[in-house]
């Protein structure tokens, strides 16, 4: 191998290296805390965290299909009625795009294993809570109308 050729090999290991290995992808409110996924370096993480001291609650989670392995690479998160649903990648190459369903009290549903042909094209990496329900009209105020017929008579003189 030439100088040359190791030079380079060198240069694009100090560039790598000298990125940073986590980078946090997901960053949702719940229940009162934080909601943090992040790369760690290649190999996805999540974890809950209190909202006053930032301290770790409970065990980290694997981050697979809810924060993907590159930090170049695409997502979007939302906690919806107690579940986290996530629209990743689920490997390192990217290849098997996907939306994926899990923390909640329903199994973890995930759309089909690299049969994903709906994602390629046009999108929107956009999250955006439901709106809220419609609020009832408010109850209409009580009228009371009063009519009072008048009849007119004219009298001609004379």
């Amino acid at each position: 191998m030439g100088r040359k050729r190791k030079r380079r090999r060198r240069r694009r290991a100090a560039v790598i290296w000298d990125e940073c290995r986590n980078f946090m992808k997901v960053l949702l409110s719940r229940r009162g805390g934080l909601f943090v996924c992040g790369t760690n370096a290649f190999n996805p993480l999540c974890a809950n965290y209190t909202g006053d001291t930032l301290e770790m609650v409970g065990d980290s989670v694997s981050g697979m299909a809810r924060c993907p392995y590159d930090p170049k690479h695409a997502n979007v998160a939302q906690f919806a009625e107690g579940n986290l649903f996530t629209a990743t990648v689920t490997d390192f190459l990217a290849i098997d795009a996907v939306i994926y369903r899990s923390l909640g009290d329903s199994l973890a549903l995930r759309t089909v294993k690299h049969d994903s042909k709906w994602f390629r094209g046009t999108y929107r990496r956009h999250a955006q809570p439901p709106p809220p329900p419609p609020r009832p009209p408010p109850p209409r105020p009580r009228r009371l109308a009063a009519f009072r017929d008048r009849y007119v008579v004219s009298v001609a003189d004379g």
